[in-house]
């Protein structure tokens, strides 16, 4: 199975070159549907799930997290009791998720980790996706109907930062050094197109070698 794993700064068109990527190829986009299993394997709302998604702190840090749950307007509901879900319960969950489905799928994988955590998997690409902070504030003000540049590079730095100490956290790795990954793009300076094609094409030479071995 081939799996391209996908790692992107926020507001660089990482998630949207993956799916069109996983639509041209018929491999599956695997984004929130990893948080869906996650919730449901946890016993916890996909909201409170996604709040710890690429968001996973040292292990030694803050290792358990009170998850407190909102009833609903509908009277009969009755909330479940308070979890407590560690870190590394956490991160473990969507790590075993995410093995299983890169062994049954050819898939396109989003971020969370999963360049390292499928690090010993034979036939992964790993991706890296980028481009000027400018481009992305831009891109960003447009998607999220924001009409502040503050707001948007804020919002970008946060996402960021998370993700960089994620990664730091699961693998003593630096999120955006090149040498993690098979391949890096500007997606601003190459266009959304050719940087799927690029993906493209290295799947398919990857896919080529395999045929031969």
């Amino acid at each position: 199975m081939i799996t391209i794993n996908i790692s992107r700064q926020f507001g660089s068109g990482g998630s949207y070159i993956g799916k069109k990527i996983a639509n041209h190829l018929g491999f599956k986009y695997l984004d929130s549907e990893i948080l869906n299993l996650a919730s449901k394997k946890l016993g916890i709302p996909e909201k409170e799930v996604a709040i710890k998604d690429e968001r996973v702190k040292g292990f030694w840090e803050n290792f358990f997290t009170t998850f407190s749950f909102a009833a609903p307007s509908d009277s009969t509901y009755v909330p479940p009791p308070v979890e407590m879900i560690s870190d590394s319960e956490f991160f473990e969950t969507e790590s075993e998720i995410i093995r299983n489905l890169a062994n049954r799928y050819n898939a396109v994988i989003i971020g969370r980790g999963a360049s390292h955590i499928l690090a010993d998997k034979p036939g992964c690409i790993n991706v890296f996706i980028y481009a000027s902070i400018e481009f992305r504030v831009k891109r960003v003000m447009k998607i999220y109907k924001i009409d502040n540049e503050k707001k948007a590079f804020d919002m970008i730095e946060k996402k960021d930062d998370g993700r960089k100490k994620f990664i730091y956290n699961i693998s003593k790795k630096n999120w955006n050094d090149a040498l993690n990954y098979h391949l890096s793009i500007d997606s601003e300076a190459s266009g959304f197109k050719l940087a799927g094609n690029m993906i493209i094409n290295l799947v398919n030479k990857i896919s080529e070698k395999k045929e031969k071995q």
